[in-house]
């Protein structure tokens, strides 16, 4: 073994020392050129955000070059929105900005380096590209404006609320592997009166004919009348049978038609047993007289078994939080959407206490549980693109979900709203897909020029 004496040691930490200050030279000399070249720089999320917080850049902008759509559901606070495809075309609107601070940011981070280049082209002395674009900033837990949230609620009604943000998704009205072509039903009835209707739907698909029954029962209903509003809730029962399988589903439908607003609570219920449901599907949709584009978000996922009066509670409590956040803010949208949450919370703790007492054998404990709460611009609108969404499916769930759609329209309930909770308990259903449905639809009929 060969020993070092101390002044060879003292020699080789000198040289050590001028390898790293030459090492560090070289990187730092390495990362000028390629900012160099590149023209702008790509900056972490929380360099971006210090950047924005910090004060120093007075006429920093921040731009959003996601589509139009994409920008209304959630972006950075005071960014400018210029999609992509037209920033090259109104690149005047930024005219005197070519010497500030400009940092740009897409979905993901790709788009953004574009659009980046192109600024740099044109002039642009200090641009800054987001990487990971707003995907990476929410993942950092850092704030954005949004009108749209995913909601979790646990043991003891405890909640998470994180921004539910547009994730991409190929929708269009035909399934993987399917036909793009819808049957063609044929529908008798059978028997009907005031509370009861039978219905024989006939249709053939892929060369196969297939015959459905759907037996719809009303159970309970309920109407209130005063001066300035209308208040009715059924529970309906659907029997869905055919040659090859026996469906039971539960519906509970509530409305409140205000001289100020109309709201609709649609629920499915699928029976696991004499004492509890297995899972459970409900929409409220709000909506004011006056005429409005505000439009607003939640997606709740219930974690937990719940009795059904208390899925509309919980329901209740995820409004008045996400409303609380909303009161506190400064913007208009925001303080708009706080009022109005305030009397959706109302009117759906209202539907609980009348579960509780005039529901009592049907107020069972509920095992999967997951609620929309949406202010749509359009409800035909969505309904639409919503249906389409989903597709053409197997010939099995075909069938299912005609028998809830006729069900749907004999209680006058817009076909595609009423049927979406049918798409979970005929064995087609994912989170995710949904999700990607629903705001896609919500982009297409509200943010989409």
């Amino acid at each position: 073994m060969i020993e070092l004496s101390d002044h060879t040691h003292v020699g080789l930490r000198r040289v050590l020392a001028v390898m790293a200050a030459i090492s560090l030279i070289l990187s730092l000399s390495l990362t000028s050129i390629q900012a160099t070249s590149l023209g702008y720089e790509r900056i972490d999320v929380h360099t971006a955000h210090a950047m924005v917080n910090s004060g120093q850049y007075p006429n920093l902008l921040v731009l959003d070059v996601r589509s139009a759509g994409e920008f209304g559901i959630g972006h950075l606070e005071d960014a400018a929105s210029i999609p992509f495809d037209q920033l090259d075309s109104r690149l005047d609107e930024l005219v005197g900005q070519e010497n500030d601070e400009v940092i740009v940011y897409c979905r993901s981070g790709f788009t953004s380096q574009m659009a980046a280049e192109l600024l740099v082209l044109h002039g642009f002395t200090k641009v800054y590209d987001i990487i990971g674009g707003i995907t990476a900033w929410v993942e950092a837990e850092l704030p954005i404006w949004t009108v749209t949230h995913f909601v979790s609620v646990g043991p003891g009604s405890s909640m998470e609320i994180a921004p539910l943000l547009f994730q991409q998704t190929d929708c269009d009205s035909c399934g993987q592997n399917t036909t793009c072509t819808p049957p063609e039903f044929q529908t008798v009835i059978l028997e009907q009166d005031e509370h009861h209707i039978v219905q024989l739907t006939t249709f053939e698909f892929n060369g196969t004919t297939f015959e459905v029954t759907t037996t719809t029962t009303i159970i309970w209903q309920f109407s209130e009348t005063s001066r300035i509003m209308n208040k009715t809730a059924a529970f309906v029962s659907t029997q869905i049978t055919s040659s090859d399988f026996n469906m039971l589903l539960y519906g509970l439908k509530y409305q409140i038609n205000h001289t100020d607003y109309f709201l609709s609570v649609e629920t499915g219920l699928t029976p696991l047993d004499s004492d509890s449901y297995n899972k459970s599907s409900t929409m409220v949709f709000f909506k004011p007289v006056e005429d409005s584009d505000i439009v607003s978000l939640e997606f709740i996922n219930l974690a937990k078994p719940a009795k059904l009066s208390q899925i509309y509670e919980d329901i209740a409590l995820v409004v008045k939080k996400v409303g609380k956040e909303y009161e506190e803010s400064s913007d208009d949208i925001h303080r708009t959407l706080a009022r109005r949450y305030g009397i959706i919370r109302d009117d759906v703790d209202s539907l609980s206490k009348l579960v509780k007492t005039s529901l009592t054998e049907y107020d069972k404990t509920v095992l999967e549980s997951i609620a929309i709460v949406f202010d749509a611009c359009t409800l035909e609108c969505f309904a639409y693109h919503l249906n389409r969404c989903y597709g053409w499916l197997s010939e099995f769930t075909i069938a299912c979900l005609w028998g809830c759609a006729l069900g749907c329209m004999w209680s006058l309930i817009l076909f595609p709203i009423c049927i979406w909770p049918c798409v979970e308990f005929c064995g087609w259903f994912d989170i995710g897909v949904l999700i990607g449905c629903i705001l896609a639809t919500v982009i297409i009929c509200c943010f989409s020029p």
